[in-house]
């Protein structure tokens, strides 16, 4: 939560010192807080801890939330379905079947969603993550690539806004990959490749967010089961 909204909220402080929590791009400080309850439609979730973010500049000045809703979460109701078409976000009664292309995803130390895409042939691990806007690849995929990234791509620079601030990265942009999650092929266009291990975007070889959600009609995400399904 930000700090403005954990204050409306009345949520109760339990940490007296600031914590430093590394994003995605840059640090952070900010405090852990105790919540009473949160309400999503009909379901309550109680007794939460909840971190609670320092304003900064660097990034509220572009874009403000009050809160987001995390993984701990999201493994307590076990299934979120993003509806792209009608944009909805259904947490279903009734689980959806695991697939005829079984699970392709699994929690890196329990927290972070890593599932499994194919490309050239080559299963690769990718961070699958719902707040991040634009996906990418990361060093090792370029490492392993590099002939045929250096060939197609083009050099360009980025700025990437996350948790804790801002920073500038060198990239090359691959107008077009063919990629492919389950059973589903598909095509991603103009996607980012960190040439550096300083990024330090993860050990991944991508991190892919709603950019890839919205190529669908609808995108399953399955925590019991472990599976993402694209439609």
């Amino acid at each position: 939560m930000s700090e403005r909204f954990a204050k409306e909220a009345g949520v109760d402080i339990v940490s007296y010192f600031d914590l430093v929590i590394q994003g995605a791009v840059a640090k952070g400080a900010g405090r852990y807080g105790y919540l009473d309850s949160l309400q999503v439609g009909g379901m309550t979730l109680k007794n939460s801890i909840v971190y609670i973010s320092k304003p900064n500049e660097a990034t509220d000045t572009i874009f403000q939330i009050d809160a987001v809703i995390g993984l701990d979460f999201m493994k307590l109701v076990r299934e979120v379905r993003i509806d792209v078409d009608k944009k909805m976000i259904v947490f279903p009664s009734e689980l959806t079947p695991l697939p005829s292309s079984g699970r392709n995803m699994f929690l890196d130390m329990g927290r972070r969603p890593i599932i499994e895409i194919s490309y050239c042939g080559d299963f690769l691990p990718i961070l699958f993550d719902t707040g991040n806007a634009a996906s990418c690849f990361q060093f090792p995929f370029y490492k392993r690539y590099q002939n045929s990234v250096d060939r197609v791509g083009v050099k360009s620079r980025v700025n990437l806004g996350g948790f804790g601030g801002v920073n500038s990265y060198d990239i090359i942009k691959i107008p077009s990959s063919l990629l492919k999650i389950g059973d589903r092929s598909f095509e991603m266009g103009d996607i980012a490749v960190f040439t550096s291990i300083d990024a330090g975007l993860g050990h991944e070889y991508g991190n892919f967010g709603m950019d890839l959600i919205t190529l669908f009609s609808e995108v399953i995400i399955n925590l019991h089961d472990l599976f993402i399904e694209a439609k």
